[in-house]
């Protein structure tokens, strides 16, 4: 929120450089594997290249139309891949919902267009091939970096906030903010089994070894879940020979394209393997009209205006946390439900 990024030395925990020069609140940071840059998005609309080893500043992504809202490295160190968006829509004109394909020489390579809402999280594939991308849309989507086309769509029943493939790529975890946590198969595109979190979603991680998932939810808490086996029969367990990265070659962009559970870790039995049974449809909840949530804002922003006037990031944190108890206790009008869980986030 201050338009800062810092780089703490792990084992000192001694601030080493802070990265300063966005207009307004950083959204996302993200160090190269070869640990030599790290890049910065923010609602500027732009993204910031720097030395890690010095914290210089080293170049300006310009393109986005919207808030940069996450960013991630490709393998090579040398490629990465945004997303932006402004969240709901607020500005419909120009929305921008978009990834976009970048070098660190200031080139854009690509864009890879299909959100209907913003992008919330980006992530990259081991391989390098694949984007993964979590959106307000309630969809998180599996994008092909070379022919920038959308190959996989995972539905949620609300806005999914974060995703991320597991260490082998076979599988897709993401998050959403109805609480709820959701294993995707990557080759078949079928859902594998649904974690009932119960507080809203804000990030997910897989363990190291894939056999452990992490929540990160709106109640300060963090939850751990035992993922189920791959079944040796599963198509992913008998592959071959696994396709090589292939390199990203520059073209031109293509546009078209109840109580909450304990803080205790919640242990989750092995799930049956998927069967050939087709995926669950997902109902997508209404999302109330514009001109309804425009004028239910503005009563919300009246309501608590003391609170929307402090500028401290400890007040914002408060704030939040009262539109999202007010939020879960609206039973009765589902527009103020709506927005006021959306301005909690």
């Amino acid at each position: 929120f201050d338009s800062r990024a810092n780089i703490w030395d792990a084992g000192s925990g001694e601030l080493v450089h802070t990265l300063q020069g966005h207009e307004g609140r950083v959204t996302g940071v993200a160090i190269s594997p070869n640990s030599r840059y790290v890049l910065t998005c923010g609602y500027d609309k732009l993204i910031r290249l720097w030395d890690l080893s010095n914290g210089r500043f080293i170049r300006m992504f310009n393109g986005h139309r919207a808030p940069v809202i996450g960013v991630a490295w490709l393998p090579d160190s040398r490629t990465f891949v945004s997303g932006s968006g402004h969240p709901h829509n607020r500005t419909p004109e120009d929305p921008d919902n978009t990834l976009r394909v970048w070098n660190i020489d200031g080139d854009e390579l690509g864009i890879l267009a299909g959100h209907s809402d913003a992008v919330d999280s980006v992530a990259v594939s081991h391989d390098g091939r694949f984007a993964l991308s979590a959106s307000y849309d309630q969809t998180a989507a599996i994008w092909d970096l070379q022919s920038r086309q959308r190959v996989k769509s995972f539905p949620h029943s609300a806005v999914v906030k974060h995703a991320e493939f597991s260490p082998d790529g076979s599988r897709v975890l993401s998050g959403s903010v109805d609480g709820k946590a959701q294993l995707s198969d990557v080759a078949s595109g079928r859902y594998m089994q649904e974690f009932d979190v119960r507080v809203p979603v804000e990030c997910v991680k897989f363990s190291a070894d894939g056999n452990f998932a992490l929540t990160g939810t709106m109640d300060r808490r963090m939850r751990l879940y035992r993922l189920p086996d791959m079944p040796a029969a599963h198509p992913l367990a008998r592959v071959e020979n696994p396709v090589r990265p292939r390199p990203i070659d520059p073209v031109r962009p293509n546009p078209v394209a109840g109580q909450p559970p304990s803080n205790a870790v919640d242990p989750v039995r092995p799930a049956d393997p998927p069967q050939v049974d087709p995926p669950p449809v997902v109902q997508r909840k209404e999302v109330p009209s514009e001109t309804a949530q425009a004028e239910t804002l503005q009563v919300v922003k009246d309501i608590y205006a003391k609170d929307y006037d402090k500028p401290a990031l400890e007040d914002r944190r408060d704030l939040a946390q009262k539109l999202y108890t007010e939020g879960l206790a609206t039973k009765d009008d589902p527009v103020g439900r709506y927005v006021l869980l959306c301005e909690s986030i």
